[in-house]
C-alpha cells in the first residue's frame, strides 16, 4: 500500500489502521524517507524513536532563525556621532533574544509532543519519546520553507539608516522599517507558515497512527497536528 492510498483512509480510531512495516533506519535514511517515503520514514521514527535526531531538528530551526534575524539586522545602517554605541547595543540584544528564543523552542517541541500525546495517546501504549521523534521530524520539511521564506524577505526587505545626531528622524526611520517588515510577514511569511503547518500534519498522521499502533487514524493525526501547528501561526502575532 502507498503512501496516497494510506493517506486517504479517513477512518475513525475504533479499529486498528495497518501501518507499514517496520525496519531499522539509519538517521540519513530518515532525512531522506521523508520527502521520498514519508509513511514508511515516519513508522521508523516512530516505533524506533530517539531524542538525538529531532533534536538536531530543531537545532536547525534555531540556527535558521538566528541566521534570518541576522539577515534582516544588516539591512540597519547607523551614521552618527552614537553609531558604534547604538550598533553594540542593537547586537547585544539581538544576541539574548536568540539564547531566550533558542531555549524556548525546545520547551515548544517538548509542550507541543506532550500534547499531541494527550490528544492521540487514548487507550494505546504511545511513549512520549516516541511522541517528541515524531513532532521534531515533522519540522524537517518546514526547514527548506524557512530557508526559502529567508531568501524571498532577504531580498525584498528594503534597508534603511539610522542617524544618531537626528534621533527624531531615526525614530521615523524605524518606524518605516519596522511597517514594511511587518507587511512581509503577512504577505510572505504567513502563507508559507501556512503551508508548513499542512506538511507537517501529513508527517505526522503517519507517525500518530503509528505510534498507537492504528488506534489513531491518519485523519485524526492530521487534525490534531493542524491545530497544535496553529500555534506556530499564533505566536509570530505576539
Amino acid at each position: 500500500m502507498n503512501d496516497n492510498t494510506q493517506s486517504q483512509n479517513m477512518g475513525g480510531s475504533s479499529s486498528p489502521e495497518n501501518v507499514p512495516p517496520v525496519k531499522n533506519w539509519t538517521a540519513q535514511e530518515r532525512w531522506v524517507g521523508i520527502f521520498k517515503s514519508p509513511s514508511a520514514a515516519m513508522t521508523s521514527i516512530a516505533e524506533k524513536p530517539n531524542y538525538a535526531e529531532p533534536a538536531f531538528a530543531v537545532l536547525l530551526q534555531v540556527i535558521l532563525t538566528a541566521i534570518a534575524l541576522g539577515m534582516a539586522m544588516t539591512k540597519i545602517h547607523y551614521t552618527g556621532p552614537y553609531a558604534a554605541r547604538l550598533e553594540s547595543m542593537v547586537t547585544s540584544m539581538i544576541v539574548g533574544t536568540m539564547i531566550l528564543a533558542g531555549f524556548l523552542m525546545f520547551l515548544f517541541w517538548a509542550i507541543r509532543a506532550g500534547l499531541i500525546l494527550i490528544l492521540c495517546r487514548g487507550d494505546s501504549d504511545w511513549q512520549f519519546k516516541s511522541a517528541a521523534a515524531v513532532t521534531g521530524y515533522a519540522l524537517v520539511p518546514t526547514l527548506l520553507i524557512s530557508i526559502v521564506t529567508m531568501v524571498i524577505v532577504a531580498i525584498v526587505l528594503p534597508s534603511i539608516t539610522l542617524d544618531t545626531s537626528n534621533l527624531e528622524a531615526a525614530q521615523q526611520a524605524m518606524a518605516t522599517f519596522s511597517q514594511q517588515t511587518a507587511d512581509l510577514k503577512y504577505a510572505i511569511t504567513v502563507p508559507f507558515t501556512i503551508g508548513g503547518i499542512v506538511w507537517q500534519a501529513f508527517l505526522g498522521a503517519f507517525g500518530v497512527r503509528a505510534g498507537t499502533k492504528g488506534q489513531r487514524s491518519f485523519a485524526v493525526g492530521f487534525v490534531v497536528f493542524f491545530l497544535v501547528g496553529l500555534i506556530d501561526l499564533l505566536l509570530m502575532f505576539l
